[in-house]
C-alpha cells in the first residue's frame, strides 16, 4: 500500500537559515557562545537540524513555550559527547556478543551431553524459531557468511530450508545477536541449569542498545524517567549497595531506557572473559566521562536532568570493578 501525497500540508520546506531563526524566535534558544552564522554552517554541514536539536528534551521551557537557558552550544556539546558514547557503546556490545559465543563454545566442549550437531537441528526446529529460518535464508548471498550458509545448509526449489549438517560453532557465527541470546537461553534450558549465567533480560536490554547505536541513534536526548518502566531486580539489588546512590535516585534513574540499557551493559561487562579487553574498554569509558565530558561542564551545572545523570553514572562507573 502506497500512502497518499498529504497535498494539504501547510508545512513548507526550510532552508537551514529558517531553522535557526526558529530555534531564536519561537524556542527562544540562545547564540550567545555560537552564533547564529556558525549554527546555519553547524547543521548544514556537520550534523543536521533534527539530531542537533533533539537533546532539548532535557530542558524545560516556560509558560510560552521557549526554553530556559538552553544555548545551541549545549546542544552542540550533547550531540557530539553522544557520538562518543555511541562510539564506545557499540564495541563494549561486541564484546558482550563475542565472550557469549566463547562462553558458549567453551561449555560445550567440557557438555559430555552435546555433539555440537543434535542441538541446532533441535533448536531450529522448534516452533518458536521458525523466523530464524528467513534470516538464514535471507543471508544466503551475504558477503560475509553466504559462504558458510550455503556450505551446511541446503535449500529447496522453494527457497526454505530441507538439510541442515551446522555445527554450533558455525551457527553462533551466522545468528543475530537476538537469536545467539535466544540459542543461549535454549543450550542453558536444555542443560535444566535454573537461570542462564547471565541473565537473558540483561542480554536483551544490550541488544536493545546495540540496535540503537547501530542505527546511529542519539542515545542521551531524553533522560527522563518512564513511567511504568520496570528495570530487571539484579540492577537495583547490585547498584543499590554503591556508597553515595540513594534507593529513591536509583529507581527514578533505571526507569530512564538509556540509563537501564547502560547499567545492565556495565553490569554484564564485568563478567567477560578477557580482562585486557575489559580493562582497555573501561579505561576508555573513564577517560570519556572523566575528561572529555567534563571539558564544558559549565554548560550544564544548571541542569538537573543532565548533572544528576552524570553523577548517577559517574558513581557506577568509578566503582565498576568493585560491585
Amino acid at each position: 500500500m502506497i500512502l497518499p501525497y498529504a497535498t494539504t500540508s501547510s508545512k513548507t520546506k526550510k532552508s537551514s537559515a529558517d531553522l535557526i531563526a526558529l530555534l531564536k524566535n519561537d524556542k527562544g534558544v540562545l547564540f550567545n557562545i555560537v552564533s547564529e552564522a556558525d549554527a546555519i554552517s553547524y547543521i548544514k554541514n556537520v550534523n543536521n537540524f533534527l539530531r542537533t536539536t533533539a537533546y532539548r528534551k532535557n530542558y524545560r521551557t516556560n509558560s510560552s513555550g521557549k526554553y530556559i537557558g538552553l544555548e545551541f552550544a549545549y546542544l552542540q556539546e550533547l550531540s557530539i559527547i553522544d557520538m562518543y558514547l555511541r562510539n564506545l557503546i557499540t564495541q563494549m556490545c561486541i564484546d558482550v556478543e563475542h565472550d557469549l559465543k566463547v562462553s558458549l563454545l567453551s561449555d560445550l566442549e567440557t557438555n559430555p551431553n552435546e555433539d555440537g550437531y543434535k542441538i541446532v537441528i533441535d533448536f531450529l526446529n522448534d516452533p518458536s524459531n521458525t523466523y530464524i529460518h528467513k534470516d538464514i535464508i535471507q543471508n544466503r548471498k551475504s558477503t560475509f557468511v553466504g559462504n558458510l550458509i550455503n556450505k551446511y545448509f541446503t535449500f529447496s526449489q522453494t527457497n526454505s530450508i530441507s538439510d541442515c549438517n551446522c555445527p554450533m560453532w558455525v551457527l553462533v557465527e551466522i545468528l543475530s545477536f537476538g537469536s545467539i541470546i535466544k540459542f543461549y537461553e535454549f543450550y542453558n534450558k536444555r542443560k535444566k541449569l535454573p537461570r542462564s549465567p547471565i541473565q537473558c533480560t540483561l542480554l536483551h536490554l544490550i541488544r536493545s542498545l546495540r540496535n540503537g547505536c547501530a542505527h546511529n541513534n542519539c542515545l542521551i536526548c531524553d533522560l527522563s524517567p518512564e513511567p511504568g518502566a520496570q528495570s530487571p531486580t539484579i540492577l537495583n539489588r547490585t547498584y543499590s549497595n554503591l556508597k553515595g546512590i540513594k534507593n529513591s535516585a536509583l529507581n527514578k534513574k533505571l526507569k530512564c531506557r538509556f540509563i537501564m540499557e547502560f547499567c545492565a551493559l556495565l553490569f554484564v561487562y564485568r563478567q567477560i572473559k578477557s580482562k585486557n579487553v575489559m580493562q582497555y574498554r573501561l579505561d576508555k569509558l573513564k577517560n570519556l566521562f572523566f575528561k572529555r565530558m567534563c571539558r564544558n561542564r559549565q554548560y550544564f551545572r544548571k541542569n538537573d536532568v543532565l548533572t544528576s545523570t552524570y553523577f548517577f553514572l559517574a558513581k557506577i562507573i568509578r566503582n565498576q570493578n568493585k560491585t
